[in-house]
């Protein structure tokens, strides 16, 4: 199921196969065995460091019914063992929050750009193994956050 994944970056089949995940996140997230670490720390240089090397990545930008304050943001994301590394507002209309998630020796890092105004958010995974994209995909509880999400064509 891995391999459906585009890891050259084309973003609108990368966007296609990600909501359809996404919108059977719950029974993939039932039947999946990755286990997160809840004990996962990383400062802003090592982040900095593994976005620079890690070379699998997914980009997705979409339309979104619900706007979450940015501290919800974090504490939704820690409860699924995601460490928030690092958030802030870009000026009054934008946020940013860069995060990072662990699973055994696989990492995922994510920037997630939420624009209210436009209700919309864009998203880039990175990762250190392969086939972890999915697998950590089902795990950030998007849907919670955001409600109903749509493919924002460019």
């Amino acid at each position: 199921m891995d391999e459906n994944y585009d890891f050259n970056n084309n973003v609108p089949s990368s966007q296609d196969l990600f909501e359809m995940r996404i919108s059977s996140a719950d029974t993939l997230r039932n039947s999946s065995s990755l286990q997160m670490d809840s004990t996962i720390e990383c400062d802003d240089d090592q982040f900095q460091e593994y976005w620079q090397t890690f070379q699998y990545q997914a980009e997705f930008a979409y339309r979104i019914s619900r706007i979450p304050h940015m501290n919800e943001c974090h504490e939704v994301l820690a409860t699924r063992s995601f460490y928030t590394v690092a958030s802030g507002h870009i000026d009054a209309n934008i946020y940013k929050i860069f995060f990072i998630g662990k699973s055994n020796t696989s990492l995922c890092l994510a920037q997630m750009t939420v624009n209210p105004a436009q209700r919309s958010i864009s998203i880039i995974l990175k990762t250190n193994t392969k086939n972890m994209i999915r697998k950590f995909t089902n795990n950030i509880p998007f849907h919670q956050l955001f409600g109903s999400m749509r493919h924002q064509h460019s």
